[in-house]
């Protein structure tokens, strides 16, 4: 009763389950991030249902990973751009979608952009906006949002933002160095 009031066996059975029950792995998507001619790859991978984001050099060596927040197992990134956003910083967007929640009186789906950035051979990860979201509820009330999205030096600080926009309304993220984002 004191373990599980202490909240110790919640750990105690989160260690004894956390061998790798299923992974898959997604094909992998090569380029020279770092410009020394030699090749990384981008691979994801879901593993017990959970979404990875996986780079690694060319000779099978991990150069970085992070587990996404997703919805469910239909979660996938599907577009990814790479960008020079100032001299020394580039970004990867890690365009997701994080999937679906499907019940009687609501369906809602949402996506989601990823930033990794890769600033003096460090990566950092954050979490950037949402983009897109449809819904449905009760009696045919349905909404559908998608976002534009654009790269462009809104602050005039000579790197480039992110910013999202729907209906004249925008969100745009500002880079602040050391993977961390501004919302102006």
């Amino acid at each position: 009763m004191r373990k599980m009031l202490s909240g110790s066996l919640l750990k105690e059975e989160a260690e004894q389950n956390s061998t790798l029950h299923y992974s898959i792995d997604s094909s992998r998507y090569y380029f020279d991030l770092d410009g020394d001619k030699i090749q990384e790859y981008f691979q994801t991978s879901h593993r017990d249902g959970q979404l990875w984001v996986e780079i690694r050099q060319s000779n099978e060596g991990l150069l970085y990973e992070v587990k996404l927040d997703t919805l469910n197992i239909d979660a996938r990134v599907y577009k990814i751009k790479i960008s020079q956003i100032n001299p020394k910083v580039k970004l990867i967007m890690l365009f997701t979608y994080l999937g679906k929640i499907e019940v009687p009186s609501l369906f809602y789906s949402e996506a989601r952009l990823f930033f990794i950035t890769l600033e003096e051979s460090q990566f950092y990860f954050a979490h950037g906006p949402y983009y897109f979201m449809e819904k449905q509820k009760l009696k045919d009330q349905y909404a559908n949002r998608h976002s534009k999205i654009n790269l462009f030096d809104y602050n005039l600080d000579n790197t480039i933002d992110v910013g999202v926009e729907y209906n004249n309304i925008q969100e745009i993220h500002s880079y602040q160095g050391k993977g961390k984002w501004l919302k102006i």
